[in-house]
């Protein structure tokens, strides 16, 4: 709500500035031509000098006021630049927090194809052997990555040796 009552005020703010440099620019012009008959007017002694130097500085304020105008116009259209880009960015943020959000829940979905009554089943990835419980008590809460059980291959061959002495012979185990 706040980004679109900015963009609101920013685009009435371009039109005010707009409608601004245009009723300057249409002033300036006369304005100049104006101090520029009176100084020629000066020079001939048609007039003083010092209503001269007054239509010159109205040209003068003429060209101050059109130079704020167009001034304001660029700042009111930097803003207008600034909030796309800041809308962008936020767009951009909200489309990943999404996919963040539909990964989660297509795992989650994934765990409720898995559980039934409230209870998730587990299956080795592998036929193995189950070599030890890390948890022994039915129903008991575990954490993500804590570890139930050890397994190995069902037809796994023992990675160890160990020879055994038993009255001079060895054998290998």
């Amino acid at each position: 709500a706040g980004c679109a009552g900015r963009r609101r005020r920013t685009t009435a703010g371009i039109r005010g500035a707009e409608s601004h440099v245009g009723c300057s620019e249409k002033h300036a012009a006369p304005s100049r031509d104006l101090a520029e008959r009176m100084n020629k007017l000066t020079k001939n002694g048609g007039i003083s000098k010092v209503e001269g130097r007054r239509y010159q500085l109205e040209s003068a304020e003429s060209d101050k006021d059109l130079s704020c105008a167009q001034r304001t116009l660029q700042q009111v259209g930097l803003e207008i630049t600034q909030l796309k880009n800041e809308h962008a960015r936020v767009h951009d943020e909200n489309v990943a927090e999404i996919d963040k959000l539909k990964v989660r829940l297509s795992a989650l979905q994934g765990d409720m194809e898995n559980s039934k009554h409230n209870v998730l089943t587990i299956r080795a990835p592998y036929d193995a052997v189950v070599l030890s419980l890390a948890q022994r008590s039915a129903g008991s809460v575990v954490q993500n990555g804590t570890e139930l059980c050890q397994l190995s291959a069902h037809n796994a061959k023992p990675p160890a040796r160990h020879d055994v002495c038993d009255t001079g012979r060895t054998y290998t185990v």
